[in-house]
């Protein structure tokens, strides 16, 4: 990008998306000594001499002027089962600690129960940052776990666990394919195979990039495909070959339908569902078609046969 590229908000946010980042509770006490809070992932550590930590929250949100007066605040570190913490605290609503178990800090603020860290603060100085507030934060008293964490990225909340676990069967031993669904604005990617007259997802041994002609984004870019992986859609084991299987979803930037030649470009209301090379393909397009159409995704984890669905969670 040059300097006379305009940035724009949404794809700014969505670079921004990109760096994966745990997520957060922040909570305070308003004047009346109501309970207040905020789920970000905009938090972050400065220094540890003295122990300050910083967090961002919006100057036109509800709470801001609360944060800002207040003195003290705490930052409480999601575990990855705490989904619907987030979503509660991301969501618009003053009942919002009603949902949720909590107590009161040696600072005199909310705390919330089961996270697997906080950072008790008393506010240190407040910053006015363009269209945010930064609030650094003096950490007075902390506690944490060894659990692992809520992961945000690409606008949608991970398990942590449930990377591992892809990582784990990629780095196995095993003969691993990565696969990908492409998303081309309402159509998908099929690669044809001459042989069989099945079609099955574009795959390759790794991601990889684009100058990698052996990699799946350089077997989609020599085809005049560019595609962004977004998340992990599946991760299972195929068990009559003992193939790992992780399959992505991919977005598509730029779609050259001229050199598209050992795919087909296939309508998500119109896929030749007979011609599909095997079960668990149809099994995860027909997942994926549900998910697309209500904007909720989920993570399969098992084999080819049985398995569970973990669900993501779209940021409110």
């Amino acid at each position: 990008m040059n300097e006379s590229t305009k940035i724009t908000g949404r794809e700014f946010r969505q670079a921004l998306g990109t760096f994966a980042t745990g997520v957060t509770v922040v909570t305070t006490t308003d004047s009346n000594g109501l309970p207040r809070g905020f789920t970000a992932n905009s938090f972050t550590s400065v220094s540890l001499e003295p122990p300050l930590i910083l967090v961002c929250l919006a100057s036109d949100a509800a709470t801001c002027p609360v944060f800002t007066d207040s003195g003290f605040f705490n930052v409480n570190v999601l575990a990855e089962n705490q989904q619907d913490v987030a979503s509660i605290f991301a969501s618009p609503g003053d009942k919002r600690f009603d949902k949720v178990t909590w107590s009161i800090g040696e600072n005199g603020r909310p705390i919330l129960d089961d996270t697997i860290s906080r950072f008790e603060c008393q506010t240190s100085e407040v910053y006015e940052a363009g269209d945010h507030v930064i609030l650094l934060g003096r950490v007075t008293d902390y506690n944490f776990s060894s659990r692992s964490p809520l992961v945000y990225c690409r606008g949608s909340y991970v398990e942590f666990g449930l990377l591992q676990r892809a990582m784990e069967a990629a780095s196995s031993g095993r003969l691993t394919r990565i696969s990908a669904i492409v998303d081309c604005g309402g159509s998908i990617l099929l690669a044809k195979d001459e042989a069989s007259k099945t079609l099955a997802l574009p795959s390759a041994p790794h991601v990889g990039v684009a100058e990698e002609d052996e990699s799946l984004i350089g077997k989609l870019a020599a085809s005049g495909v560019e595609v962004e992986t977004t998340f992990v859609c599946s991760v299972y084991e195929d068990t009559a070959t003992k193939t790992n299987n992780i399959v992505y979803r991919g977005i598509a930037t730029k779609v050259d339908k001229a050199a598209i030649h050992d795919y087909d470009l296939v309508a998500l209301d119109d896929i030749p569902w007979d011609q599909l090379c095997d079960d668990p393909l149809r099994m995860l397009l027909t997942r994926y078609i549900e998910e697309t159409e209500v904007d909720a995704f989920g993570v399969y984890v098992g084999d080819n046969v049985h398995g569970e669905v973990h669900k993501l969670r779209a940021r409110s």
